[in-house]
């Protein structure tokens, strides 16, 4: 039995009087280069996709290291607001 992590879908093809069959519907994914744009996202919205596509998986970005921008460093200790 699958047990796919993520499951994408739409039902508005219920609500359309004629659809193209799936057999040759684009990626999504890949709509912005199909239609001749050139995709952007930001750090940020690139890691929200990739942790809602991994579903419980742990993400593993070593193979992008020397892609993405270096990580502040972790504080050595912790301090308190005077106050």
């Amino acid at each position: 039995m699958a047990r796919p992590d993520v499951v994408v879908t739409q039902q508005a093809e219920r609500y359309l009087s004629y659809v193209s069959p799936d057999t040759g519907a684009p990626p999504f994914l890949l709509m912005a280069q199909m239609l001749g744009r050139t995709p952007s996202p930001s750090q940020a919205e690139a890691l929200a996709l990739a942790r809602a596509l991994s579903g419980e998986r742990e993400l593993d970005l070593r193979p992008f290291a020397r892609l993405l921008p270096p990580s502040p460093p972790a504080p050595t200790q912790l301090t308190r607001g005077v106050g």
